[in-house]
């Protein structure tokens, strides 16, 4: 990619963007080429929520394992 909203160093100190540095520190492998991104349109997304802290407004949404 080359345009990304963060971006991350690999473990030789090469940049990466930020799904693939995210991908990389979870899985402890390098995010494969092949993945799709998932994005989350605004227009479908109703009634979301943080399921830690109950917020439902924010800049940027992340998921965790059981796709909460």
């Amino acid at each position: 990619t080359t345009s990304t909203p963060l971006w991350r160093r690999n473990p030789q100190g090469f940049p990466i963007c930020n799904a693939c540095g995210l991908y990389l520190k979870a899985k402890k492998t390098p995010r494969p080429i092949h993945l799709e991104r998932g994005i989350v349109k605004k227009k479908t997304v109703k009634n979301v929520f943080c399921i830690n802290c109950g917020t439902n407004k924010t800049s940027l949404w992340r998921r965790n394992d059981k796709g909460e």
